[in-house]
This record gives C-alpha cells, sequence and structure tokens, in this order.
C-alpha cells in the first residue's frame, strides 16, 4: 500500500515537472514575442535614421558644389560678396550676377549640380542660411567656398630686399634663382644666365637715372622708336619702352602648365572656355563662346598690393573671332562686389580689324563706360599672326593720366611703335553718369591688379608681363 503510494507520489511529480518545464516554455516564447518586435522596431529607426543623414549629406555636398561654382563664376573673394549672393532672390538675378544669359545657362555650367540646388541657393535669407545649406557653421562658410588669396601673407608695401634681389618674407620666391626683386617669378632656367637680366627685374640700365625714360619728347608725344636703350630689356629679351622702377612691383607669367601657381595669376573663364599649355612658353585658349561678352579674363593681382604707372606686355596670335585683345590697367579687385563699383580701369584694346582704341571704366553695370576714344585704324586686319601689345598707363607731372598703346608687328620682332595715345585730364566722361560715389570724369589714381580679356575666340598668348615703370 505505502509502495503504491510512493508510486503515485512519483507521477504526480513527474507531471507536475513537465507543466513546470511547459510553462517556462510558453513564458519563453511569449518574452521572444514581445522582445522581438523591439528590436525590429530599433533597427528600423537607425536604418531610417542612417538614409535620412546620407540624403543630407549627399545634399550638402551638391549644395556646396554649386555654391562653390557661384562664388567663381561671380568673382566673389570676401564675405561681403558672399552676402550679396544670400541677398539674391530669384535665379535670374543669379544667372546675371555670374555673367550667364540666364538660369538655364547657369545650371549647365560645370559644378552646377541641378536646378534644384541653384533654387536652394536663391530660398536662403543670410550668410547663416548659406552655411547650414553647405553643412557648416556661418564662421567656417568664407573659408569653404571662397577661393584662397593670392598669398597669405601679402604685404600692403613692399617687403625688405636682400643683397641677392630676393625678399626676405615672401616664401614663394626664396628658392626661385630668377625671382626679381619685386615678386614676380618664372621657372625657365634658360632666363637664370641670360647676361642682359640682372636682379632688379631685367633691365640693364639704372632705373633711377632720369634720361633714360623712354620717348623723345618727354613722354607726351613720343616717337614711333623708343629705340632699345632707353628702357631696356626684359627676362626675354623684350625690348622696355620705359625703365623698370626701382621700388615698384614686377610680374612674369610663369612658362609651365599651371602659371596661376605663382598666387598673383588667376583666371575669370566663361564655361566652355579652356586653356591649354603648348609649351615653349604658349598658351592656347579657346574661348569661342558664341557671344561678345564671354570668353577668358586673366588677372594679376599687384604683388605689393598695388598697381599704377605700369607698362603692361604680351604677344597674341589670333586665330578665330572678331573681338578685341583687350588689356586692363589700375583695374579695381572685384566685377560685383559692393554693386560693381569696384570695377574700374583704364583699357587699351587691339581690335582683330586693326583699330586700335580705348576706353575707360568706373563701375561695373550699364554706362559705367566711356565710349571709344583716340580711335585709329592702324592695323591691317590681325588674324593668324603674332603680334605684340604695350598698354602703358602713368601719372603725368600735372596729375592728368597719360593712356599710351604699342604695337610690335611679328613674333618679337621688337619693332614696336605707338599706334595711339590719350591723355585723362578729368574729362573723359562714362556714359551713365554720376554713380558709385564717383564724378563721370573721374580720373582713376590706381588698381589693385592688371587684367587682359578676349571674347569668343580662339587665341594663343606668350610672354605676358606687367611692370611699374618710371615714366615721367
Amino acid at each position: 500500500m505505502l509502495r503504491g503510494t510512493r508510486e503515485n507520489i512519483s507521477f504526480l511529480a513527474s507531471i507536475s515537472n513537465c507543466a513546470g518545464v511547459i510553462a517556462l516554455c510558453f513564458l519563453l516564447l511569449a518574452t521572444a514575442v514581445v522582445v522581438s518586435p523591439q528590436a525590429n522596431l530599433s533597427s528600423l529607426s537607425h536604418s531610417a535614421f542612417a538614409q535620412e543623414a546620407g540624403e543630407q549629406a549627399s545634399d550638402n555636398a551638391d549644395a556646396l558644389s554649386t555654391l562653390k561654382t557661384v562664388v567663381q563664376l561671380a568673382e566673389v573673394k570676401d564675405t561681403e560678396g558672399l552676402e550679396e549672393i544670400a541677398a539674391v532672390n530669384d535665379t535670374e538675378q543669379l544667372a546675371e550676377m555670374t555673367g550667364s544669359s540666364d538660369s538655364e545657362e547657369l545650371v549647365e555650367a560645370p559644378g552646377i549640380t541641378s536646378s534644384e540646388a541653384v533654387e536652394s541657393i536663391v530660398e536662403v535669407p543670410d550668410l547663416e542660411g548659406l552655411a547650414d545649406l553647405v553643412g557648416v557653421s556661418p564662421d567656417e562658410l568664407p573659408d569653404t567656398v571662397l577661393p584662397e588669396p593670392p598669398t597669405t601673407d601679402r604685404p600692403t608695401e613692399l617687403p625688405p630686399t636682400t643683397d641677392d634681389g630676393g625678399t626676405t618674407d615672401d616664401p614663394s620666391t626664396t628658392d626661385d634663382p630668377s625671382t626679381t626683386d619685386d615678386g614676380g617669378t618664372t621657372d625657365d632656367p634658360s632666363t637664370t644666365d641670360d647676361p642682359s637680366t640682372t636682379d632688379d627685374g631685367g633691365t640693364t640700365d639704372d632705373p633711377s637715372t632720369t634720361d633714360d625714360g623712354g620717348t623723345t619728347d618727354d613722354n607726351n608725344t613720343g616717337s614711333d622708336d623708343p629705340g632699345t636703350d632707353d628702357g631696356g630689356v626684359d627676362k626675354w629679351g623684350v625690348d622696355e619702352i620705359y625703365p623698370t622702377a626701382s621700388n615698384g612691383p614686377s610680374w612674369y607669367i610663369r612658362e609651365q602648365e599651371d602659371p596661376t601657381a605663382d598666387g598673383h595669376f588667376y583666371y575669370g573663364m566663361y564655361k566652355t572656355t579652356t586653356i591649354n599649355y603648348k609649351g615653349s612658353g604658349v598658351w592656347h585658349v579657346d574661348a569661342e563662346s558664341g557671344t561678345q561678352e564671354h570668353g577668358i579674363r586673366m588677372h594679376v593681382d599687384s604683388p605689393s598690393g598695388k598697381w599704377k604707372n605700369t607698362e603692361i606686355t604680351g604677344y597674341f596670335n589670333v586665330q578665330t573671332g572678331d573681338d578685341q585683345i583687350t588689356m586692363i590697367a589700375r583695374h579695381g579687385p572685384s566685377y560685383h562686389d559692393d554693386g560693381g563699383c569696384l570695377a574700374y580701369g583704364y583699357y587699351g584694346m587691339t581690335a582683330v580689324d586693326g583699330n586700335v582704341f580705348f576706353k575707360k571704366k568706373l563701375y561695373h553695370f550699364d554706362g559705367g563706360y566711356t565710349k571709344r576714344l583716340a580711335q585709329v585704324d592702324a592695323l591691317d586686319n590681325i588674324k593668324g599672326n603674332w603680334l605684340g601689345m604695350k598698354f602703358v598707363v602713368y601719372d603725368l607731372p600735372n596729375g592728368d593720366v597719360k593712356l599710351e598703346l604699342w604695337i610690335d608687328q611679328g613674333d618679337m620682332t621688337n619693332n614696336w611703335k605707338k599706334v595711339s595715345e590719350l591723355v585723362d585730364e578729368g574729362n573723359l566722361a562714362v556714359e551713365g553718369g554720376d554713380d558709385c560715389g564717383r564724378q563721370s570724369t573721374d580720373k582713376i589714381e590706381d588698381g589693385t591688379r592688371v587684367s587682359y580679356r578676349a571674347d569668343n575666340s580662339a587665341f594663343d598668348f606668350k610672354k605676358l608681363s606687367v611692370r611699374e615703370i618710371n615714366a615721367s
């Protein structure tokens, strides 16, 4: 009886244990059912967040590329220019600011990622909005989108020079044996042993002397033959009309694939314009844009921060187009900043049809130019032939400004002829009248850069240089 009872108890215990195991299984299953959906939801949440972050990063990258392109096309160089971009609230206005004919043309420019990216720029109200658009802080925005300045330590005045002609505090020139004492450099080793080149920028005569100052009649009308012993010759053997100023800046293009590496020379190009180095100091520019308003602008910032009395030189061979080769002296620092009021300068122009003339510009919008001045039908059609051009601008003793245009018809033949000249006595009015705080007849005292320009054409160029001169 006792044995049977024990067996019954053992059986019941066994059943109880099984029930416990089954209950435990159900409990674990229920826990899994409850926990698993939560884990899946968490996983989905992280995935959605990552996707959203990726899309935001892509949008920031598109906006950044587009904004950098707009900055480049509009030639914006400072925070004030960025504020002008932020203030634009229409894509057509933004297109006009960049030199594009309309918003469709702007969208097609390399670097513009989409029309939506352009629209996003005009939708922001201020610099903070631009910064947020490209994914940076407002303090980081200028460093992120603005081009680097030509030099990080550009002096406001010329640095002291060493005995060997090199500057003491310009790191870009310390290891270049052909560096002049004014910041102009070359990397052409063939020029380092040219006996006609001195360490003062290339003149063989003493630039401080008073009896070698150029033309034979006190620089007012000039002769057709300046003579090779007046201004000397430059580092390439090109005759100088006037001697280099002993205390002024000079610049020579670097004869290499990327001449902009010197930190002073840079381009402003229409979207279809290309420039290629052919070697031997010659570049080819294809600026066939289809419009006389677009092509290439090649700017030279003064190594000292200011150009004043200058002799601008270059050789050009125009293959296609009917525009003109333009040199700009005393050029202002920007086309668009300050509402276009910083775009001023004297223009010396040689047209393909052989006409030469001058213009004065006081601001960069309608009416900012004079009409053609001192125009002369001086040359035959220049297309297909090398031609040297010098634009000389300097102050006369009475404060008037003298403009001279010199031509060498040939490939460095040094047969320089003065083909036109003009004196700005404060009587040359721009067509739009007074604006930008200027009188319409204002003379231009100086500028920060010199420029070369051509539109809707294909051409070769070489031997570009700018020198501060002693002329009066």
